[in-house]
């Protein structure tokens, strides 16, 4: 069985490392086009090499639900709110 842990009497926050790191892009680029009419109409396409699952939350109904989506690569999907 492991020791306790002993807490330091004055505690500090970690202090950021210096220099920027050197970060990868992403491997997808998304393109959104909407309308409105009678509806919301929304188009997005994944242009990127990779596909990405995300959630659209309706901030003028909170109360709803999120939808969820999943864009393949090369692909794009409509959808009306």
């Amino acid at each position: 069985m492991n020791p306790p842990p002993v807490i330091p009497k004055v505690q500090s926050l970690p202090s950021q490392e210096s220099g920027v790191k050197k970060a990868n892009p992403l491997p997808y680029i998304f393109i959104t086009k909407d309308s409105v009419s009678s509806t919301f109409d929304l188009t997005i396409s994944n242009e990127g090499k990779a596909g990405a699952p995300f959630l659209l939350f309706n901030q003028l109904l909170p109360g709803l639900k999120p939808r969820k989506y999943t864009i393949e690569s090369n692909k794009l999907i409509t959808d009306n709110l």
